[in-house]
């Protein structure tokens, strides 16, 4: 995208989603002359030494240590929150964030809590919102310092190399310090303009815009920025914690092992949480309204236009078959004091007892009264080390899962006493890990039926086929059943129903066994997927959401990330690919023959059948709406 007050030249590059091209505000000046009254002029010597020798010693990006200043900062009173809206981080939390953030940046392989708490405090210093460049950084990147990106994009903000690899920017792509200080640069511009036009600088829900006016992506993607704050704030939540300070957080998948679960869940939320699985990716049309949200408000006695959160417990409830009594449902606060008075079946439990189906209720404030700062969601995970994975309705505007933490604020968990018809009860969950050992993998059991074998079908195999976001034509469930669907096909599809809902037009026997160019298709041994349309939008080259797939399929586990990514899109990065027969659908496919002993990565494996619902590991944003 263009930056306002970019040369003509640059004003029409094309945009990709999720990567979108970070182009010019004006054609770069030559590098200044270093100026001790700059903002950033405290930085660490290297810094400076760096600039005046213009780029002659690279940034070391491996050196992952970074120094956490001891420094405890006074803690200014927080800005009130705007109710049932998204706020900024508490200033407490930001100043907290700042003090623990590494002046040096902490390398590439440093976890995304301490990448972001570098961006933060860089951002502090030039008195700018620390989730500004975090959100930028997520949409761009996923928070990654990328070699490649869209035409010749690359790095945490997707810049231009063509554009701003000179001047005080030359070697941005070795250097983060120059591409944060860029983002920066730019952001302040913005900032200036958005107070000379009367337009707030300290609202968080007009970050994303200003996000947006700074990178200039293509219009239908300016959105896209917004819906990251949640996901900043947790980011920097967590990293201001006093233990984050300590050391990295850990991911779930590498929790350690916790103690044994004592108690299992219930079956009405085992199959009220089977229910919301089901809306997954369910988005607003408007402000807390549209078709499926007016259904989740009605349930819960409430008119379009309002927080939705608790209405959708109360809708998925109903749908298990259990109507709440009375009224006031849509509130937070009814489902915490029913059950801290073990009514209407509600009781709370702790963390150690939670299971998948429980009710998992959030006052951010780290208050008791979950009012206008309550928020509200399931929980699809076991508990381990204060991490969980949770489902919840008006998470950033949709149905959506995300990582939460006990520490974020006052977490309290509800299980809903009953059961429900034709649900067993949930079984006591194992802690969060990879799957279970099996039995090797038989390579040529996969393809059709002229070179594979054909065998019994994965627990992961199988689950697919109940899965309500993919839809299979009766071939490729044949395929699927007769075991002739790499298991690397069958993740990537899990993986990606995750979020959206994906419609299959081919996998193995429907497809021919050459390609257009004559060639052996891998579709033919089992090992290619195509994707007609996602969430009910068909792909073609007019499609974004079909662009902002093709380019996040790159970011998959190394374990389901295909080798072969097709699509009507030009982008940069292995294994993508256009041409005149890619232009209806997303090809993704897997030229090598899967190993013996490959496993499914966690976040994909089926769970063992006395153990909870597999875990989703879809990333997501941070603190959300309120109820």
């Amino acid at each position: 995208p263009a930056v306002a007050g970019a040369p003509a030249q640059f004003a029409a590059v094309p945009a990709a989603p999720g990567v979108p091209v970070a182009a010019a505000a004006a054609a770069p000046p030559p590098a200044p002359a270093f100026d001790p009254t700059k903002s950033d002029a405290f930085l660490p010597a290297v810094k400076a030494t760096a600039a005046a020798a213009s780029g002659e010693r690279e940034v070391d990006r491996g050196d992952s240590q970074a120094f956490l200043p001891a420094i405890k900062k006074a803690e200014p009173e927080a800005p009130a929150q705007l109710a049932g809206q998204p706020a900024a981080l508490p200033v407490s939390d930001v100043v907290a964030a700042a003090a623990a953030a590494p002046e040096v940046y902490p390398g590439d392989d440093a976890p995304k809590e301490q990448l972001a708490a570098w961006m933060a405090g860089q951002a502090e210093k030039r008195g700018l919102p620390a989730e500004l460049p975090v959100m930028a950084a997520l949409v761009e990147s996923n928070l990654q310092n990328l070699n490649y990106g869209d035409a010749d994009s690359i790095g945490f903000f997707q810049m231009r190399v063509s554009i701003w690899d000179q001047g005080e920017y030359a070697g941005f792509g070795k250097d983060p310090q120059k591409q944060i200080e860029w983002f920066l640069d730019e952001a302040e511009k913005v900032k200036n303009a958005r107070v000379a036009a009367g337009k707030p600088i300290d609202d968080p829900n007009h970050f994303g815009e200003w996000i947006a006016d700074t990178e200039r992506p293509a219009e239908q993607y300016r959105y896209r920025y917004q819906t990251k704050l949640e996901e900043a704030k947790g980011l920097l939540a967590n990293r201001a914690a006093p233990q984050a300070v300590a050391a990295p957080v850990a991911g779930m998948a590498e929790a350690a092992a916790a103690v044994a679960p004592t108690a299992g869940g219930s079956s009405l939320g085992s199959a009220a949480l089977t229910v919301a699985r089901g809306e997954l990716g369910v988005r607003e049309v408007g402000t807390n309204a549209g078709p499926k949200v007016d259904e989740y408000l009605s349930a819960a006695g409430v008119p379009s236009g309002n927080p939705w959160c608790a209405s959708f417990i109360t809708w998925t409830l109903e749908k298990a078959g259990k109507k709440m009594p009375g009224g006031g449902w849509a509130a937070v606060q009814t489902w915490v004091r029913a059950a801290e008075q073990n009514q209407h079946g509600l009781q709370i439990v702790s963390a150690d007892q939670a299971r998948p189906g429980d009710i998992v209720a959030y006052d951010w404030g780290g208050q008791n009264d979950f009012g206008a700062d309550g928020h509200i969601g399931y929980l699809d995970s076991t508990v381990q080390n204060g991490k969980f994975k949770a489902l919840e309705g008006n998470n950033a505007d949709s149905v959506s899962h995300i990582d939460r933490s006990t520490s974020s604020g006052n977490v309290v968990f509800i299980r809903v006493n009953g059961e429900a018809a034709g649900a067993p009860p949930v079984q006591a969950a194992a802690p969060v890990q990879a799957a279970a050992p099996s039995a090797p993998i038989d390579p040529k059991q996969f393809g059709g039926e002229e070179v594979g074998t054909g065998g019994p079908p994965s627990p992961e195999a199988l689950a697919l086929l109940e899965n309500k976001n993919v839809v299979l034509d009766d071939v490729g469930k044949a395929d699927i059943k007769a075991g002739r669907i790499d298991p690397r096909v069958i993740g990537v599809l899990t993986k990606l129903s995750q979020e959206h809902k994906i419609t299959v037009s081919c996998m193995c026997s429907d497809h021919s066994k050459f390609t257009a160019g004559g060639s052996i298709s891998n579709h033919f041994y089992g090992r290619g997927l195509d994707i007609a349309a996602i969430d009910g939008e068909i792909v073609g080259p007019g499609s974004p959401l079909a662009r902002e797939i093709a380019s996040e399929v790159s970011q998959l586990d190394p374990d389901i990330r295909p080798n072969e990514i097709g699509s009507p899109f030009a982008i940069s990065g292995p294994g993508y690919f256009t041409d005149a027969a890619h232009q209806n659908h997303i090809h993704l496919g897997f030229k090598q023959e899967i190993t013996p002993d490959w496993k499914p990565p966690a976040d994909v494996a089926a769970a063992p059948a006395a153990a909870a619902p597999a875990q989703f590991a879809a990333a997501a944003p941070g603190a959300p709406v309120a109820a």
